[in-house]
């Protein structure tokens, strides 16, 4: 076989992927496996392949120029998230002109020699794996230095899935698709981009190789900036392609994966409990539909002032460092939007999370004073405080459910 055909990527996607949930931190990371070389990789050590979104297609299903415009910054955008890793050297050009005029077919090489992302449509599908969840596959044809410059990425035309190119404002709690039916792009997006740098589907661990409800990071930021590689996948990149540098970053996530909802070697990601009362926390995240259980009060979200909560969340460090001094608040607000102004419990959780971790976390929260008979309240939580070394990073995030005051 010629050794520029034998350096290719096929990677079709459609939806999500797997399935993902659990009260156990993974920290195991999955690379593909293809023509005996776990994983392929690009053909430099320095990977900065060149994208290309391919029109024709997208056009003949029916989409329009604006569409186009939704289409194209979705996936800058994911590029630019999955660029802002640090400590690596995968990332992907974001330079020049995108949009490539040149037909698409899922399974016709364009022979590059260079390191190349094509993405595209297809109406046929036979081109796309459908035994899974997410109809999604990736073929790695590496060459015999199991490396390759190609990867092509397809995904469902118009005429066959409808996708949502935009994003949710009720991020916290989104799941795989918008209120219409329509599949969210972004993040099935990244799973795939993070398919073409070689990882592979995860059961075991946070990651958004998993399936499911993948996570927004929406809380206090741009939601053009809310679709980016779990700690899990960074922690990934930087063993496969090192590099020097540094990120201090950490977020608030509502979701975990599920172990026991695996389809095609990935797990699926599900909400978190919601808040409540109870005497003792949930055996889990994902263990009930609220985190408060036994007692009389058990799954209760009727609070006064001095009751105890209990709260399942996830935080992510996307650091090169630890972050062990971290502060952790609740606040309950008439509105999902985080304020200092809002009402605040006197608990004080400090969670400490490994560089490019992921953990989830448990807690008993003291319900604060002032809340207003009859009132619904969002449960707000907010993490400030430093790495080792010694950045600062912040982030806040809506649980599920809400509490009414009694």
């Amino acid at each position: 076989m010629n050794s520029i055909v034998r350096r290719i990527i096929c990677i079709a996607g459609v939806a999500a992927i797997a399935v993902a949930g659990s009260a156990v931190p993974a920290q195991a990371y999955h690379y593909k496996t293809s023509n005996g070389c776990t994983p392929g990789k690009w053909s430099t050590p320095d990977p900065n392949p060149k994208y290309y979104i391919h029109i024709n297609e997208f056009f003949a299903a029916g989409w329009n120029a604006s569409d186009l415009g939704d289409l194209d910054a979705a996936v800058y955008d994911v590029m630019r998230e999955f660029n802002a890793m640090g400590g690596t050297t995968a990332s992907v050009d974001t330079s020049g002109i995108n949009n490539n005029v040149e037909p698409y077919e899922a399974n016709t090489p364009f022979n590059d020699t260079s390191p190349t992302i094509h993405i595209g449509f297809t109406d046929d599908p036979n081109e796309v794996d459908t035994s899974g969840v997410a109809r999604a596959s990736a073929k790695y044809l590496p060459d015999a230095s199991c490396e390759y410059d190609e990867v092509r990425i397809t995904f469902e035309d118009k005429s066959l899935l409808d996708w949502n190119f935009g994003t949710p404002s009720n991020y916290y709690t989104a799941t795989d698709t918008d209120s219409s039916g329509a599949f969210w792009f972004r993040p099935v997006m990244m799973h795939e981009l993070l398919h073409a740098f070689g990882l592979d589907h995860s059961a075991d661990s946070y990651s958004f190789m998993n399936g499911g409800w993948y996570p927004w990071a929406g809380g206090g930021g741009d939601m053009a900036d809310a679709i980016k590689p779990l700690p899990d996948d960074v922690r990934a990149l930087r063993d496969l392609y090192p590099a020097s540098g540094d990120r201090s970053e950490i977020a608030l996530l509502t979701t975990w994966y599920d172990r026991n909802r695996i389809t095609s070697g990935a797990a699926d990601q599900v909400w978190v409990c919601s808040p409540s009362r109870g005497s003792a926390i949930s055996t889990g995240a994902l263990a009930t539909a609220y985190c408060g259980v036994g007692g009389p009060n058990a799954g209760s979200t009727t609070v006064c002032a001095g009751d105890n909560v209990y709260a399942w969340y996830v935080m992510a460090n996307y650091s090169t460092d630890t972050a062990d001094d971290i502060s952790v608040r609740m606040y309950l607000s008439t509105d999902d939007v985080y304020s200092s102004n809002d009402l605040l419990s006197p608990s004080t959780p400090s969670p400490t999370v490994e560089a490019a971790r992921s953990k989830v976390i448990g807690n008993r929260l003291e319900v604060p004073s002032g809340l207003t008979s009859g009132t619904k309240y969002y449960v707000i939580l907010h993490a400030l405080g430093t790495t080792s070394s010694g950045d600062w990073v912040e982030d806040w995030t809506p649980l599920p459910g809400r509490l009414t005051a009694c």
